[in-house]
């Protein structure tokens, strides 16, 4: 059989693809040639005509090479943001909807509505005190792993984005209800639940970000 492996080293350049990578590849398009050369001497073709069959299977070598050079590039950046940015934003989502259903259960509406201002105060200030750290979690997380700046703020806002979700469905259905009883009524848009729900989170969450924004990733200074 001829040598493909040699060929392919040869004729299959990778300078940009990562050496380990660049050997799988290498290896993949090997067996697929001695595949083909195999099942054209099983069908009686000569030697000869067999490496050529295989080899007419690559009609631009340069052209597969920058194709999987692109494809590697795009793996390793859905790799990347996964690692940097959804890994630790989705964990710190889940936590930030944990604190959502701990709040509604401990401090339900009545309690909001019975209790002394003091005491209001104080969750509400326990409330927002948890989501700069949970903030500070997740930018940490990415900055620590090698995310970039925008990677890092990406981690800590995702879970203002659950907000900004579970706001949009409760206006949109408290409305709906109140024209449906009321349809007199104007429409109200709740600005002080936007500004409660979503607006104070997001500065919370970006206050704990914020002392990982300012400096360089972790894994760039290694």
């Amino acid at each position: 059989m001829p040598a493909f492996d040699a060929i392919v080293r040869e004729r299959l350049l990778l300078p940009d693809v990562d050496p380990l990578r660049q050997s799988e590849i290498r290896a993949e398009v090997t067996a697929h040639l001695e595949d083909i050369y195999a099942d054209a001497r099983g069908c009686g073709h000569s030697d000869a005509d067999a490496r050529r069959l295989a080899l007419d299977q690559v009609t631009d070598w340069t052209q597969l090479a920058r194709g999987v050079t692109c494809a590697s590039r795009e793996g390793a950046m859905m790799s990347d943001h996964m690692r940097t940015l959804w890994m630790p934003g989705l964990t710190i989502v889940g936590c930030a909807a944990a604190v959502l259903l701990g709040s509604g259960w401990f401090f339900p509406g009545e309690w909001w509505a019975h209790s002394d201002v003091r005491s209001q105060y104080t969750a509400a200030f326990g409330w927002v005190l948890l989501y700069v750290l949970l903030g500070a979690a997740g930018a940490g997380w990415s900055w620590r792993v090698g995310g970039t700046w925008g990677e890092r703020l990406g981690a800590a806002l995702l879970p203002a984005a659950l907000h900004l979700i579970m706001t949009i469905i409760a206006i949109v259905t408290g409305m709906i209800v109140e024209s449906q009883q009321h349809p007199t009524h104007a429409l109200n848009p709740q600005l002080r639940v936007v500004f409660v729900f979503v607006i104070v989170p997001a500065m919370a969450l970006t206050l704990g970000a914020a002392p990982f924004l300012r400096q360089s990733s972790l894994a760039a200074n290694d």
